[in-house]
């Protein structure tokens, strides 16, 4: 397994993170689900 490092821009950031308190899961699952999405 190899480390990668992403940036994400502050305003996405603050995005997910109120998706997340309003869908019940964690800022690290959305963040993830989001750097799927943009490497596919």
């Amino acid at each position: 397994m190899c480390e990668v490092k992403v940036e994400l821009p502050m305003d996405m950031l603050a995005r997910l993170a109120q998706q997340a308190a309003a869908s019940g899961v964690t800022l690290e699952q959305l963040v993830a689900q989001t750097v799927r999405e943009l490497v596919e």
